[in-house]
């Protein structure tokens, strides 16, 4: 089995419509996860990653790898932060008091001598998925992986030989395509449930 890869080849064959030996599905796999982590900026295997972020004036900040399991340090424009000060959901880290403060990029001495700087807020924290390996199926959910899979059999019509058919009839039974823009929409979406880019 390979390791790295947010679908095993193993599982891309079950869930794809497209007849693909191991060896593509092989390929197909690491395209897949390649394309999905320079979408989102990040590998999304589970560890530890740390962001910089701007204040937004919101109490929560919005993280890259998900789900978020544990918030391991939190730094305020160099300020070190209390961890028990923030509550972390799945998706982001919420500040218990107030707001994440925003800046607004001025770098000089505004108002009575306090600059408007922005804010950065350097979070380190433990996130991601736990992909398949030999010992253990992991933890990337269905959706995603059946997103996967989508896109896989996009990218295989995309390059047959009817990629340019809109549509086609046969007795009293037809059929259009969707539109390409509407499959990539139909991909997006799954992945938006899971990350943000």
């Amino acid at each position: 089995m390979s390791r790295n890869l947010i679908i095993t080849a193993e599982e891309l064959i079950k869930l794809s419509s497209s007849d693909l030996d191991k060896d593509s599905a092989e390929i197909f796999a690491e395209m897949a996860t390649d394309y999905i982590h320079n979408l989102v900026g990040c590998s999304l295997k589970y560890g530890r990653m740390t962001e910089r972020l701007k204040g937004n004036n919101q109490n929560r900040l919005y993280l890259k790898k998900r789900p978020v399991e544990q918030l391991i340090s939190i730094v305020t424009n160099g300020n070190s932060g209390n961890i028990n000060d923030y509550i972390v959901g799945r998706e982001y880290i919420e500040t218990k008091r107030e707001v994440f403060p925003q800046g607004f990029g001025l770098h000089f001495p505004y108002l009575a001598m306090r600059s408007l700087e922005d804010v950065i807020i350097e979070v380190t924290y433990l996130g991601g998925y736990k992909y398949p390996s030999d010992e253990d199926s992991g933890n990337v959910p269905m959706d995603l992986k059946m997103g996967i899979a989508m896109l896989v059999n996009q990218l295989i019509f995309d390059n047959s030989q009817n990629s340019n058919l809109t549509s086609y009839r046969i007795s009293d039974i037809a059929y259009t395509f969707a539109e390409k823009t509407d499959r990539d929409e139909k991909f997006l979406s799954i992945l938006r449930r899971h990350f943000s880019w």
